[in-house]
Order: structure tokens, then C-alpha cells, then sequence
């Protein structure tokens, strides 16, 4: 009973300096089979919203973690903490990815599932534009650092579209997305240009 109330009692501090979201957990599982789905990346954005005058909020993006599911389809992501006056958490939302699947919605409690997605490119290019969407946050450099792993996993399956070479029009928007992330967006936009 003490051990709760020391807990709580740091989080309600935690909270009057800032923000605090997590921890999130969960298994990820086939939709159709019921299996644990292993290597899943899962992301978790938090997005707030900012006063931009005294009419006029805009939501900005407060913070990204991601985490990849072991061989029981179970991932956790950490508690974190944020303080930025003028900011107020809005929305929380979790976007999995798996290669060759897509999410399958309503979720049921902390079960997530996937199903396997139709071998069609373009609805695949679909999907898989929608995680990079999803998952983006701009003006918030470290939180975006985390989801390198996961734009090379996007980039890596739309070479495997292209049958393993350079197509402009399969692989060149994963391509860009990573080299953001590894380069910084000045270079990768003027490498982006160049193709």
C-alpha cells in the first residue's frame, strides 16, 4: 500500500512539472492463426497541443519510443517523462509494422493483430506509406532517432517490392526517410533531388 502511494505521489509531482506517458505494453499476434507474431516494430507517438495565439492551437508532436516484439509477440515501452510549458497531451495512438502485414482494427485490450497483406504492390506501397505517416515526428529530432530501425525495415521491404533494386517509384520515399534520419534532412533532401 505504501510502495502505490510513494508511486503515486511521484507521478502527480511528475505531472504538475510536465508530462509523463507509459509505460504501454502488449502482445502482438496473427490475426487469423493466433500466434505470436516475433520482430514487430512497434511505435508509440504521444501528441500534444500548443497555443499558437489565443484562438489558434496547433498539435505538435511530444514524443516517440518504439520497441521491437520478442518470440512471444510481446513488447513494452518504457515510461517517459516531458516538460515543455505550453504544451498538453492530446492524443495517444500505437502503429505496428511487419513485413508483408498490416494492422488489423478494432484492437481487443492489449492484444494487437496483424494479418497478412494481399500481394498487390501498391496496396503494400499503401500500407507501408501510412506507417511512415503514422509514425513521423517532425520537430522532435531525438524521438524521431528512435525509429531508425524501422525506416530500415521499410526501406529493406521495398527493395524486396522492387526485386531488389533501385525503382524510383517503389523504394525512393523509404530511401529518403532513412537517409533523413542518418544524414540529417538538409543532405538526404539534396541526395533526394540528385536521383
Amino acid at each position: 500500500m505504501i510502495k502505490w502511494m510513494a508511486t503515486g505521489l511521484i507521478l502527480l509531482s511528475l505531472t504538475s512539472c510536465g508530462m509523463v506517458g507509459g509505460p504501454e505494453s502488449g502482445v502482438v499476434l496473427d490475426a487469423e492463426t493466433k500466434q505470436p507474431i516475433e520482430g514487430a516494430y512497434v511505435v508509440a507517438k504521444w501528441l500534444g497541443s500548443s497555443s499558437v495565439s489565443i484562438a489558434e492551437r496547433q498539435t505538435v508532436c511530444i514524443y516517440t519510443d518504439m520497441a521491437k516484439t520478442d518470440e512471444k509477440g510481446r513488447f513494452r515501452i518504457p515510461m517517459w517523462f516531458f516538460e515543455k510549458p505550453g504544451i498538453a497531451t492530446s492524443q495517444f495512438y500505437i502503429v505496428i509494422y511487419k513485413a508483408g502485414y498490416e494492422e488489423v482494427r478494432p484492437r481487443d485490450g492489449e492484444q494487437f493483430l496483424l494479418k497478412a497483406s494481399k500481394p498487390n504492390i501498391h496496396e503494400r506501397l499503401h500500407v507501408m506509406n501510412s506507417v511512415v505517416s503514422q509514425t513521423s515526428c517532425s520537430g522532435n529530432d531525438k524521438a524521431a532517432t528512435s525509429l531508425y530501425p524501422l525506416m530500415v525495415a521499410l526501406y529493406e521491404e521495398s527493395l524486396s517490392l522492387a526485386g531488389g533494386r533501385y525503382d524510383k517509384d517503389i523504394v525512393e520515399w523509404f530511401l529518403y526517410e532513412k537517409e533523413i534520419l542518418e544524414i540529417g534532412e538538409e543532405r538526404a533532401f539534396k541526395r533526394h533531388l540528385a536521383r
